[in-house]
């Protein structure tokens, strides 16, 4: 079976009220996460998401946007190791996202969006 990340919840957040709290209140952002493979990991882009595992930036708010997207790809790392048929396997150039597995995580991304 395919391991999947089904959604993003935020479950803490100290972020400039906003600008960083859109990682919460904008729903193109958070809707980016819904229903995905998990490899490669996932990258943030200014220039707008061509690839699978690229996510749009929230403009005035890349750091936060970065830091959701490598909160997702750490918890994708930890928990490969405890899934069965772990995501470790990158897929071949322009294959897309294969399979892989994400865990809730949370952190302080408040560095000056």
């Amino acid at each position: 079976a395919e391991h999947r990340i089904i959604a993003l919840h935020v479950l803490e957040r100290r972020e400039t009220p906003g600008l960083g709290d859109k990682i919460i209140k904008d729903a193109k952002f958070v809707g980016q996460f819904s229903d995905l493979t998990a490899v490669p990991e996932f990258v943030v882009t200014k220039k707008g998401a061509t690839k699978p595992f690229e996510i749009d930036a929230i403009t005035g708010a890349t750091i936060s946007s970065k830091a959701v997207a490598r909160i997702i790809n750490d918890g994708r790392a930890r928990w490969s190791e405890r899934l069965p048929d772990g995501v470790t396997q990158t897929p071949p150039a322009g294959a897309g996202p294969g399979p892989g597995a994400a865990a809730p995580a949370a952190a302080d991304t408040q560095k000056g969006d």
